[in-house]
């Protein structure tokens, strides 16, 4: 058996994005993704893994997911893990994350992408039917979420024990062999957050934050978004648990150089440590709006 350590940075953002490279890949960059026309949990159709067949020769992944902060570079591309991170104002950030996969090739047209192919799953949470069919107009999953109080695949990426639900090990077998310059990463639109942040108005105002309801569509830049709307005052402590929506449902990333597994790392049965950071810090701000 061959261990083989690899590194990877991850970060998600208000709009959340990913970003890692592999042992041999110093950074990546990340941005949101569109549409999958690959259903969430399909085999590949180029003959990638979906990371749960264990028997039979191969080499093993094993994704770790780490508190840590992410050095970045130019180009938005994540360089290293650089010290630790804490998220400050955050108590609980909670994503239903459907799958982490990587990636041999993917067509990307901006912030959207199509035709991921050669695909190792590194994770898939629980299938929920009627929250996946939950899906128009923009805040009816947010209302599913919560009217039916679905807690069921939900990660706290600020606890450790949540996070850790994330880890495992992946078998990957001789059709997996090759050069991986690619990660995707879908999630639930419904977000679970619980912080108290500073007011950007000045003064030293705390804000907190209170679930309410997403009723009303407000246009910002052409689009329609249904902040949540909560009769408790966000100046009222402590926080509690609020649901709301980000505008998208997942991200892609590219490594600078391409994670690899050969032919040998299948035979000598390899493992691969894959550590990703994920760096909170900075993800919720206070805003001010007219009217607010």
């Amino acid at each position: 058996m061959r261990v083989v350590s690899s590194v990877s940075v991850m970060s998600l953002a208000a709009v959340v994005g990913f970003a890692c490279s592999s042992s041999d890949a110093d950074s990546a960059g990340s941005g949101p993704s569109g549409s999958d026309p690959c259903p969430q949990f399909c085999p590949d159709p180029d003959g990638g893994s979906n990371g749960n067949d264990a028997s039979g020769a191969g080499a093993t992944i094993h994704p770790r997911v780490k508190l840590a902060r992410a050095a970045q570079g130019a180009n938005g591309h994540f360089l290293s893990i650089n010290g630790s991170a804490v998220g400050a104002g955050l108590s609980s950030l909670k994503y239903l994350i459907r799958e982490i996969r990587i990636c041999k090739t993917l067509d990307v047209h901006g912030s959207a992408y199509d035709n991921p192919s050669g695909c190792i799953s590194l994770y898939h949470g629980p299938s929920n039917p009627g929250l996946e069919a939950a899906s128009s107009p923009d805040n009816a999953s947010v209302k599913y979420v919560r009217e039916n109080n679905v807690t069921e695949g939900y990660v706290d990426m600020m606890d450790d024990a949540s996070r850790g639900t994330l880890t495992g090990s992946v078998h990957v077998a001789p059709n997996d062999v090759g050069d991986y310059a690619w990660g995707l990463v879908t999630w639930s639109d419904a977000v679970k957050v619980t912080a108290t942040i500073t007011n950007p108005n000045g003064g030293g105002e705390l804000l907190y934050t209170h679930d309410g309801t997403n009723d009303t569509a407000v246009s910002l830049n052409g689009s329609d978004f249904y902040p949540t709307v909560s009769a408790t005052s966000f100046t009222s402590g402590p926080a509690s648990e609020a649901i709301g929506s980000i505008h998208n449902g997942g991200t892609w990333f590219r490594f600078q150089r391409p994670f690899s597994i050969s032919a040998e790392d299948i035979v000598t049965s390899a493992e691969f440590d894959l550590d990703l950071a994920f760096d909170p810090d900075g993800m919720i701000q206070g805003v001010t709006a007219p009217g607010a």
